[in-house]
């Protein structure tokens, strides 16, 4: 379950790369972190997926508060749902593709210039996403955020400006089986 265009599209994009895993990405109109992880599960529970199966909810961190995130973070354990979270935006897992960022970006606006600098056009949201997504890149993405984050914890990333856990959701679903 996601937030936005770009996170569907990115991670249907990241599936093609493995298609043996069985996958299905949502988008929310929910904005609180709480509400994303309930839709969730209730959505897991109609489409009858297994114990086993992963589910997880992917937000951003710049309109989620403290609260709420302690909160959802709460259920989603209780719940057995992986909580993914990108501070400040999903934007900057996409600059990891390219670079581990040496200036600290703390607005949407920045990320959004910064990717458009480096794929040498303006950076439009859900579009464009095609070349940028390689078995390569996202494995150079998935190093570069163990590197920041290595713990994938969502609240020590909710804490931590230019950070993600989205390395958790791109190793599951580019695992060979």
């Amino acid at each position: 379950m996601v937030e936005g265009s770009s996170e569907k599209v990115y991670l249907e994009r990241l599936h093609r790369l493995n298609p043996n895993v069985s996958m299905k990405v949502k988008v929310t109109n929910k904005k609180k972190a709480v509400d994303i992880v309930a839709e969730c599960v209730k959505l897991s529970s109609r489409e009858g997926l297994m114990p086993s199966d992963v589910r997880a909810v992917l937000f951003d961190c710049d309109t989620i508060s403290k609260e709420d995130m302690e909160e959802a973070i709460t259920m989603a354990k209780k719940k057995n749902v992986l909580v993914l979270v990108s501070n400040l935006c999903f934007e900057y897992w996409l600059l990891l593709h390219f670079e581990e960022p040496s200036m600290r970006l703390d607005t949407e606006d920045l990320y959004e210039k910064e990717l458009s600098k480096l794929l040498g056009r303006k950076y439009i949201k859900a579009e464009g996403l095609k070349s940028l997504i390689t078995k390569e890149t996202a494995t150079d993405a998935i190093t570069r955020s163990h590197k920041r984050l290595p713990s994938g914890d969502p609240m020590e990333c909710y804490s931590k400006l230019n950070s993600t856990c989205m390395h958790t959701i791109a190793e599951l679903i580019l695992e060979e089986k």
